[in-house]
């Protein structure tokens, strides 16, 4: 929940921006927003991400079925996207509108990292080389 709601009672676009945050959180983290059968530090999927975005140790929250599958520049673009998201204050999170924008970014370097990739694996195969 958007951290100012509990002092105004208000839910703004900017609260929206907030809950889309979590989304992005759970997905890379492949995990719920609250588990409480876990340790105490990573009960909460936000502060557990801030903690290790902190730490610089965001690798260790990140879903193992994304590891080698995304892009590290992608990874680090949806980290910051996420962590914008989920500014404590409204006024310092992003619009939707930026969001969008970020997170089609992040999707071009993705898809340039797979694209290389798949040259390089074409390159690399036994079968692309020539006779």
């Amino acid at each position: 929940m958007d951290p100012e709601y509990p002092g105004n009672a208000k839910f703004t676009i900017k609260s929206d921006v907030y809950s889309f945050g979590i989304i992005l959180l759970e997905l890379l983290c492949g995990r719920k927003p609250m588990i409480y059968s876990r340790d105490e530090e990573q009960v909460n999927l936000v502060c557990w991400f801030k903690t290790n975005i902190e730490m610089r140790t965001i690798d260790q929250i990140v879903d193992p079925y994304l590891t080698n599958k995304i892009a590290p520049k992608c990874l680090k673009k949806y980290v910051k996207i996420a962590e914008n998201c989920m500014c404590d204050e409204g006024i310092e999170r992003p619009s939707m509108d930026d969001v969008l924008g970020n997170l089609r970014y992040a999707l071009q370097l993705q898809e340039t990292w797979r694209n290389c990739n798949e040259q390089f694996d074409t390159v690399k195969s036994p079968e692309a080389v020539p006779r």
